[in-house]
């Protein structure tokens, strides 16, 4: 993969990769704010051809973290379920873990069925 990673203002990060670029969606603090065991982000890859899948990336820690938050507030039926379209689960964060996951998902040609798919307007 030929990783070129762009921070911009710290709200993302691009990386741009032979096919495809991802971007990282880190909120203010980019991807150093991030905490490696307790979080979630949004992903997008983008295709030269107009094509952009997103998804939701959430650590195991994250899960546990929103299910008690849920106890409290009552959302999600006060945390009986949590339901999150397009998810992933990573262990820890990491521009690399989100990469590698990216890249397997486009090399066994299922980045389609994991993630949403987004046509870009010409506009």
């Amino acid at each position: 993969m030929d990783d070129d990673l762009h921070d911009h203002d710290g709200a993302y990060t691009i990386v741009n990769c032979d096919h495809y670029d991802v971007a990282i969606l880190t909120g203010c603090g980019g991807l150093p704010s991030l905490d490696l065991f307790d979080d979630n982000v949004d992903v997008e890859v983008r295709f030269k051809d107009g094509r952009f899948y997103a998804a939701t990336f959430f650590t195991v820690e994250n899960l546990k973290s929103l299910f008690a938050k849920f106890r409290h507030t009552g959302e999600f039926n006060s945390g009986l379920y949590f339901s999150c379209p397009d998810m992933v689960m990573v262990e820890t964060f990491s521009a690399q873990n989100i990469l590698e996951t990216v890249a397997s998902l486009v090399k066994a040609d299922r980045l389609g069925i994991v993630f949403k798919l987004h046509i870009q307007d010409e506009d």
